[in-house]
């Protein structure tokens, strides 16, 4: 991984809309992906259809609690992920994994996150760690 993470993570499992500019400009639907964790400054995704690194992705998800977020993001890393295994693999029917920093989102979205990780902190969750996904 070549960029380092800076920010305290948690696990969050929701359903993300996303789309490519590419697919925004052409008016394509959004895809769904499934998140693993997120900070302040990012979320990971387990995606079915591929992504490159830098590439940008439009983001629409719900915190639980029902807050929706709105943003834009750059892939900054990629990796495969088996679910069968519950980790990262490089064989047939994995994954991409995807860890996307988040470059336009607004201060509320962004202070409805860091809310949900102190209260998921404060209730016991711990954080994940740099070789956590």
């Amino acid at each position: 991984m070549e960029e380092r993470r800076s920010c305290v993570r948690v696990g969050l499992s929701v359903t993300v809309k996303w789309r490519t500019s590419e697919d925004s400009a052409a008016n394509r639907p959004q895809k769904k992906a499934l998140s693993r964790n997120i900070s302040v400054v990012g979320i990971c995704l387990v995606l079915r259809e591929p992504v490159g690194i830098g590439g940008a992705l439009e983001l629409e998800f719900a915190l639980p609690g029902g807050s929706v977020i709105r943003a834009r993001g750059k892939v900054v890393w990629l990796g495969k992920f088996d679910a069968k295994e519950e980790k990262h693999a490089s064989g047939t029917g994995a994954f991409n994994v995807a860890g996307i920093r988040f470059l336009d989102i607004s201060e509320e979205d962004r202070k409805e996150i860091a809310d949900l990780i102190i209260h998921r902190l404060s209730r016991g969750q711990q954080p994940l760690h740099e070789n956590e996904e």
